[in-house]
């Protein structure tokens, strides 16, 4: 008995039954854990052990361990124990990654070596030399801590990492490789070959590769452990594998990055911060490093266990090694090929296997249950830029007409008004600013300057824009006390110092100056118009525009100098002030101080039409069951920019959203069985309003009767983006967490990637981005179990004169359509079949 115990390889055991349970954590997360890895959980009462009784308490995250969350939970509220089976999945793939391409560059290297070849032992020792004088650790925390490796999505991330961490690390493990190949290479077996004339191809494949083998696997198990702690290191500096975002102050601790995707070294990154706090907080590091430990520990002990096994002569594992390094033999295969008759069995075992191999690598995409039609959609794109609309402005006569034309043809494809009527009217004046209207049309315009006795007239929409009129015009349009003649201001230009002002006034002209705003760069800081920023800064969360006038220095009419616009449509909103916006020859004049100025303009137009949301509905085959009725809602919006009555002038991609949706709509009545879900769709009106919000539409729907509550109805949410042009081939892609427990929208989403895979289409994530999320998505998804965005929400090209339909990119949109048709259809989260 004892003997038989002195047998056992102890570390082979612990180390398999280790990486037993790593790799079913690997395999089958869903088998561990129910709960979805990236729900975040804002407060809750849990059951915590105190005094040795269960006592239940509210708590704010982190929540420590608890009956719900067993190993607590991380400063976002998600439950740590399924982020790390979860994680197991992403952190291995790297680990795997670099091993194999490690392996790829030092098996050949290292044989070459180990046989004699001096130029591969140079490789080898110049490379081992520099990087044993600057660490590897040092290195890899450069080179990944960069901007560009840092925001890379999960894949693409796990790819940087493993060429990265192969480069540093291939040297040492082809020296193991060089010095067990030259010890081989000693023995008198070998010397018998070269006797026997063998060339070094042969005896390298028929007698050095079976030997070599079994040490191979050894190092590759425990260089997998090096691997992975190697990835521990670099976690505690902050550099860890997947994308990861800004931690929002509305949330909860603030100010650091924090990881989007499941992953290890992700939850080490704040073990420096939060070591400070140690004994608050402790589940926090102990078990991810439990994690990393008892993984390391596995791959280190099998690699150990195994090259025990290999020293002894009689191991059924060495002879079960070479046994299967003959049997994947190409060379051996293609022999019992040629001796068909003898070898049949073994012939067609291989090629069973290297059938499936293929199959599973290479095994045809499931095919789409309905095709997205680019030219109808691009029918519906005509229909919405045609002139006549004007640009779809909410609340005026083309607005209404695009409404009527989306209503009528949800009508046509046999779409369900929802409870009872295809639209919902909101006011398109802010009720709570009396004044603020949504949108405000300025027709007539006119800009006179004077200097020296000359006089220069410029006109709107030609010369300058107005994308503000004062506070006060839109009262007089509300109380209808316009007056006939219009408004008239005067006044002359200034120029103003942190220190010095210089004002020019007529002692007849009104007391109010007109100001100035010089530096381009201080303006383009506070100015943004329907998320086009003016100091070619990206779009951000729309800002209400100002200008930095001098304290104690009132005026009425502001200059705004920014970057050439004229060929860009401009929206007027109300605001304290009138503003206007120069370009071309206009605005190199007004550079100049002391030219005295006159602004008349007719009386502007208000809104004649409330804002209207339009609604169709597609009933599932659950929808009139009692009981619980899950909802798809697709949303998109509709209305655009005013064109100014600019002859061939009709933006298109503001328009492609509404196009795509009302294909998709057309798509999906067609099938001939209903879904087991219920399709809403929804048509957005005021969603390119600036301020105020109250006035968009997303934000009217979910205030209004038709708002949806997970209580109520649980729904996801697939927002439809604009189409970019043809100079943008990826899409963007935005998720927002669900709010349920379950783990389906986690699998939800890694169904939508591999499809996206699928279909061979380029894409970009970001994932709770509000830097990357608009109004509509954020609104609509806050009770959402899973929402996403598929496309853009703004472009810096949408609105010029180049924004065409020509100039639409029809690939995008195909794509676009396709692949929500897909996710809608075949995704098992959207499509009512489950997880």
């Amino acid at each position: 008995m004892v003997h038989r115990l002195k047998r056992i390889n102890y570390p082979l055991l612990v180390g398999g039954v280790l990486l037993l349970f790593v790799m079913f954590a690997y395999f089958f997360p869903h088998l561990l854990t129910d709960m979805d890895p990236n729900v975040e959980e804002a407060a809750k009462y849990i059951e915590v052990r105190r005094g040795g009784e269960l006592v239940e308490e509210y708590s704010t995250r982190p929540f420590p361990p608890n009956e719900e969350n067993r190993f607590g939970s991380d400063e976002a509220g998600r439950d740590l124990y399924s982020r790390l089976i979860y994680g197991t999945r992403n952190t291995l793939r790297v680990a795997f990654s670099v091993v194999l391409f490690r392996m790829l560059i030092a098996m050949p290297m290292g044989i070459m070596a180990g046989m004699g070849v001096k130029t591969a032992s140079i490789v080898i020792n110049t490379f081992n030399t520099l990087f044993t004088a600057i660490p590897k650790l040092l290195i890899s925390f450069v080179i990944l801590n960069v901007a560009y490796f840092r925001n890379l999505e999960m894949q693409h991330s796990i790819w940087a990492f493993a060429i990265v961490l192969t480069v540093v690390g291939w040297s040492k493990v082809a020296a193991l490789i060089e010095d067990q190949t030259s010890r081989i290479m000693q023995e008198d077996f070998i010397e018998g070959e070269i006797a026997a004339g063998k060339s070094y191809r042969q005896i390298g494949s028929q007698n050095l590769m079976p030997h070599l083998i079994p040490h191979v696997v050894s190092y590759t198990f425990m260089e997998i452990g090096m691997v992975l702690f190697l990835l521990a290191q670099l976690a505690v500096l902050t550099v860890f594998v997947g994308p990861r975002r800004i931690a929002l102050a509305e949330s909860f601790s603030a100010g650091f990055e924090m990881a989007f995707e499941p992953e290890w070294g992700s939850m080490l990154a704040r073990a420096p911060i939060i070591i400070r706090s140690f004994h608050d907080r402790m589940w926090l590091i102990i078990y991810p490093a439990l994690t990393f430990f008892l993984a390391i520990t596995g791959f280190n002990l099998t690699g150990e266990g195994l090259r025990i096994e290999f020293q002894k002569r009689s191991s059924r594992v060495v002879s079960f090694i070479r046994q299967g390094f003959f049997f994947f033999s190409p060379r051996i295969y293609i022999e019992q090929w040629k001796n068909l008759k003898t070898y049949w069995r073994a012939v067609g075992v291989k090629t069973l296997g290297l059938v499936a191999v293929l199959l599973f690598f290479f095994f045809p995409p499931e095919p789409s249950m309905v095709q997205f039609n680019t030219e109808k959609a691009f029918e519906h794109l005509e229909v919405l830029t045609d002139e006549s609309l004007e640009g779809r402005v909410i609340g005026f006569e083309g607005g209404r007409r695009s409404g009527d034309y989306i209503i009528h043809t949800l009508q046509d494809y046999g779409l369900e008004p929802w409870q009872g009527n295809y639209y919902h009217e909101f006011p398109s004046m802010d009720p709570g600013n009396t004044g603020y209207f949504e949108r405000l049309v300025v027709e007539k315009a006119t800009l006179v300057l004077e200097k020296n006795g000359i006089k220069e007239t410029f006109h709107v929409n030609e010369d300058f824009f107005l994308p503000h009129l004062a506070k006060s015009i839109s009262l007089d349009l509300y109380e209808g006390n316009v007056p006939e003649d219009g408004y008239t201001f005067e006044g002359r230009t200034i120029t103003y110092e942190e220190d010095h002002i210089e004002i020019g006034l007529e002692p007849h002209i009104d007391p109010i100056p007109l100001i100035k705003a010089q530096g381009r760069q201080e303006v383009s800081r506070y100015f943004y118009v329907q998320g086009q920023s003016f100091g070619g800064s990206s779009p951000t969360e729309l800002g209400f525009p100002t200008i930095n006038a001098p304290a104690g220095v009132p005026y009425r009419l502001g200059i705004i100098y920014t970057d050439e616009f004229d060929d860009r449509i401009i929206n007027t909103y109300s605001h304290t002030n009138t503003h206007i916006i120069p370009f071309g020859e206009l605005r190199e004049k007004l550079e100049n101080a002391d030219i005295h100025i006159t602004l008349h303009l007719d009386p502007p137009k208000a809104p004649d039409y409330p804002g209207r949301n339009i609604m169709g509905f597609l009933p599932g085959r659950n929808w009139e069951n009692e009981g619980p009725r899950d909802l798809v809602i697709i949303g998109a919006p509709y209305d655009g920019f005013y064109t100014g009555g600019r002859e061939g002038f009709n933006p298109a991609l503001s328009a492609t959203a509404a196009a795509t949706s009302l294909e998709l709509a057309r798509a999906l009545s067609e099938l001939d069985e209903p879904l087991e879900k219920s399709i809403m769709f929804i048509f957005f009106d005021g969603e390119q309003s600036e301020f105020p919000f109250r006035l968009r539409g997303s934000f009217q729907y979910n205030r209004s009767r038709g708002r949806f509550e997970q209580a109520d109805f649980p729904y996801t949410y697939i927002e439809v983006g604009y189409t970019g042009n043809n100079q943008v081939n990826r899409m963007d892609i935005n998720f927002v967490n669900g709010k349920g427990p379950g783990r389906e929208s986690y699998f939800a989403r890694d169904e939508l990637l591999k499809r996206l895979n699928d279909l061979n289409v380029d894409y970009r994530m970001f994932y709770d981005n509000r830097r990357m999320t608009n109004y509509s998505l954020y609104s609509v998804s806050i009770n959402s179990e899973f929402s996403m965005r598929f496309g853009g929400m703004y472009f810096p090209f949408m609105n010029l004169r180049e924004d065409t339909i020509d100039e639409v990119n029809e690939d995008y949109m195909k794509d676009l359509g396709q692949i929500i048709l897909d996710t809608v259809t075949l995704n098992p989260l959207f499509n009512g079949e489950g997880m």
